[in-house]
């Protein structure tokens, strides 16, 4: 069994705001349902913060894993980049107007790393990246079009009316960031407990 300590690091210069505390709890669920179809390891209990490193993350990790009780703990560093950029949207149409828009850029990062806190020791540890684009009207109209968030896997979602829309960009790239690491961290597990004769 192991512990999950979720930190959303928005300490860099240039970081994109912190996520929600609904854009935290549901990648909790990503990464706990991830991990378990990957790895031999359950996930027991799970804690999340979006407070700026203060640069103890090491006494941060101890405090994680006695509160939750456990021996192992799998944490989940998540940051990002951000950039905001005027452009011109098609409303759609071959001969509609483009009208001013905004595209919100956001760039995802996720560092896995298993560790047996008791022994201090890294078990395994993997990074996945992942970008996504929210397209949003810089006008007060109404639009099926817009807002719409594109995803570097080429998945398009289309958010009328979502009115939370630019947290949620940051969570679809973070959730992809995450889905590249999931198997590497499981390849780094096989490779670390595989017997000597057996490893590469």
């Amino acid at each position: 069994m192991a512990g999950l300590l979720l930190v959303n690091d928005t300490t860099a210069p240039g970081s994109a705001p912190a996520l929600s505390d609904q854009g935290r709890a549901f990648l909790i669920r990503r990464v706990k349902e991830a991990v378990e179809r990957a790895t031999l390891f359950k996930i027991s209990t799970s804690e999340s913060t979006a407070s700026p490193l203060s640069g103890d993350l090491p006494q941060l990790i101890v405090g994680a894993a006695r509160e939750q009780g456990v021996d192992y703990l799998l944490v989940v560093l998540v940051s990002g980049a951000e950039s905001e950029v005027p452009t011109r949207l098609s409303l759609g149409g071959p001969e509609s107007t483009a009208v001013p828009g905004v595209e919100i850029q956001h760039h995802a990062l996720t560092e896995l790393a298993l560790l047996d806190v008791t022994r201090g020791a890294l078990l395994a540890r993997a990074t996945g990246r992942a970008w996504a684009v929210l397209e949003e009207l810089a006008l007060s109209i109404q639009s099926h079009h817009y807002p719409v968030i594109r995803r570097s896997n080429g998945m398009v979602w289309l958010l009328p009316g979502v009115p939370a829309a630019r947290d949620l960009v940051r969570v679809v790239a973070a959730e992809e960031s995450v889905d590249q690491a999931i198997p590497l961290l499981a390849s780094g597990w096989d490779r670390a407990t595989a017997p000597d004769s057996a490893r590469p």
